[in-house]
């Protein structure tokens, strides 16, 4: 909760400007609401930075058929929805997951006396999952105005970034 003074006003004589500043790393693997409220009579003004989650890397597989196996995509990282009074003001994407190894394998069937061949993969992909996008801002925050960030869980459970942000209030 940003500090509650006795000021009427943002600047006043003879009472300081003051910072509040809060950095939150997200740790739920799966949606979370963080919360902060200006209690004052006045409103402050806010610096955001904050960034959301990245994908992860996926090295499962499906096999629709005997000879042929897919990679599985990895899953996008979190989203990060900004409000002010539950008025958006910015949602971040999460990062895009990445397929672990190859896209693709395949193996032949030799006959019943040698059965399936070893698998031979294919379309070589790079194992890089993506960072959520970013955002700096600065917002007015009107007097007793509820600042929320929202973490909207997207399925990448193996990701090693689940999204961010720092404020800092003047008041």
């Amino acid at each position: 909760m940003i500090p509650l003074t006795d000021k009427e006003l943002l600047v006043q004589i003879n009472k300081p400007l003051q910072i509040y500043t809060h950095t939150f790393s997200n740790t739920t693997r799966g949606n979370y609401t963080h919360s902060y409220t200006n209690p004052n009579v006045y409103a402050v003004i806010v610096l955001i930075s904050a960034q959301a989650g990245s994908g992860d890397i996926n090295n499962s597989w499906h096999q629709p058929s005997g000879g042929t196996q897919y990679y599985n995509a990895g899953s996008s990282g979190h989203n990060l929805t900004i409000k002010v009074n539950n008025t958006t003001l910015t949602t971040l994407y999460g990062g895009a997951g990445s397929q672990g190894g190859a896209l693709r394998a395949t193996r032949s069937w030799r006959g019943s006396s040698k059965g399936w061949s070893g698998w031979s993969a294919y379309n070589n992909s790079k194992q890089v999952a993506q960072n959520g996008q970013t955002t700096s801002m600065i917002v007015t925050l009107p007097p007793k105005a509820t600042l929320q960030f929202i973490y909207t869980y997207q399925n990448a459970s193996s990701s090693a970034h689940l999204g961010s942000h720092t404020i800092s209030a003047f008041y």
